[in-house]
Order: C-alpha cells, then structure tokens, then sequence
C-alpha cells in the first residue's frame, strides 16, 4: 500500500485523519455491502453515496491507530452490513458512525461489531472502524525521488 496520508473531504478543513502505508499492519482494504449511505468525495465536490454495493474501506482494528476522528454516540439504528474477507462474507453490526474530529462533518464510515463480545461492551473499545475510501481526500506525499 503506497505511502497516501486520508484527509477530512472539506476544503475548509482538510484535518488529516490517518496515514496509510506498507508499515502500519492494522489497517487493510475491504470490500462492504449494504449499511447506510456515507459521504462520498470526488473531483472536490461532496455527497452521498449513490450505491452501497461493493464498496472500498480502509478497515482499521484500533481507533488509536487514527491520527485524528470523530466517533458518534451508538446508533438506535438496527443495521448490518457485510465485508468479504478471503471470498467470504462477514456480518458486522453497526453501532457508531465515523466523523471528522475537527468539523464534526460526515458520516465518513461506520464502527461495528463482528461479534458477542464487543455487542455486550458498552466501551466500544472492541469495535472494528470501516473509514470509506471515497469519503476522504486522498493526499500523496512527494517521495524522496520527487524531489
């Protein structure tokens, strides 16, 4: 995974939100399926996603891996949605809604719960964060050769 820092999509913000590379092992892609419609960031202009098929998440175990998000209240909400992990499909229940710490904007992904154990923690500290991959500006760094 190419060096790529995530940032909030609002120009009038830009907070970075985590920086995604080949070191940091708790962050991989995933493929979603269903859920709630998200913010979805493209050519500068921000709306809500149009499909909730086959989408793209940066799926982060530990909300300290972060450099900076907003995590909602949990929801009333009494949804699902799947990942696909090597060819298979994984119900994870959502409970929290992933935001911009700074502007408070989003929702940019969703924290769920993938099993029994971290239903009944009313800590959240065993939730599993899905940052959607069109909900956030995009910033490649020059590398050492750029310059």
């Amino acid at each position: 995974m190419p060096t790529t820092i995530l940032r909030c999509p609002f120009s009038s913000c830009r907070s970075r939100i985590i920086k995604t590379d080949d070191e940091n092992t708790n962050i991989k892609t995933v493929t979603g399926n269903g859920g709630p419609r998200l913010l979805h960031f493209s050519d500068g202009e921000v709306s809500l996603n149009s499909s909730t098929k086959n989408l793209k998440f940066y799926q982060v175990n530990d909300m300290w891996t972060f450099d900076n998000i907003g995590v909602s209240r949990p929801t009333s909400m009494d949804d699902e949605f799947s990942i696909t992990i090597d060819n298979g499909s994984v119900p994870v229940h959502i409970e929290r809604y992933l935001t911009c710490a700074d502007c408070d904007k989003g929702p940019l992904g969703i924290a769920g719960s993938v099993n029994r154990e971290a239903l009944e923690d009313p800590s959240g500290s065993k939730l599993v964060y899905y940052l959607y991959t069109d909900s956030v500006f995009q910033e490649v760094p020059p590398t050492s050769i750029d310059t």
